[in-house]
């Protein structure tokens, strides 16, 4: 099946079912991932985008790096939330079967208090309908087929290091001041 949607700049599209594929490439020189059905699908006469999830590099690299823990999940049954760093998160549903990677927000009336952080905002996130949700089939896929195959492909994946946010976190105000692992900005308590 061909993809219909625009792939000018994808150095990798791998097909994982169901006519999703990942896609990889650089958009205006920065690396950028994509997980992402090919087909728009149609409700009451209109045009629906397709599902799809964009990664940074830096999250891609701690998706790939937490492929144990989700597989792990998977096996063992047990429900999970990974923060993947800008506010998405890999959450397992073994109850239904599936792998959904996806943005959520932080309501603004959530506080936190500072001997909770890290962890403080994961039960308050709410997902977004930026995402996908994948069968464990095409999150096999990705795990054994895509991820391998980009990271050999990728210089700026070999370049990077895991957990290269935790080098410069050597102190919580550094943590704090971080985009990626402190989206929210949550600063004040």
């Amino acid at each position: 099946m061909k993809p219909n949607f625009d792939v000018k700049y994808a150095e990798h599209l791998i097909h994982i079912g169901n006519a999703r594929y990942v896609v990889y490439g650089t958009l205006d020189g920065e690396p950028i991932f994509r997980i992402q059905e090919c087909d728009y699908k149609v409700n009451n006469g209109e045009k629906q985008q397709p599902k799809l999830i964009r990664c940074n590099l830096q999250q891609w690299v701690d998706l790939t790096a937490n492929v144990d823990a989700i597989n792990e999940s998977i096996a063992d049954y047990n429900k999970v939330l990974l923060h993947i760093g800008c506010n998405t998160y890999v959450h397992v549903q073994p109850d239904i079967r599936r792998v959904d990677i996806r943005e959520y927000f932080l309501p603004a009336n959530v506080k936190c208090k500072l001997d909770m952080l890290p962890i403080c905002f994961e039960p308050y996130v709410i997902p977004t309908r930026r995402g996908i949700s994948l069968t464990y089939e095409e999150w096999k896929q990705i795990s054994i087929k895509a991820m391998p195959l980009i990271h050999v492909g990728s210089t700026e994946l070999q370049a990077v290091r895991l957990g290269s946010c935790s080098v410069h976190h050597d102190a919580q105000a550094a943590w704090l001041k971080c985009e990626h692992c402190n989206p929210n900005g949550h600063l004040q308590w």
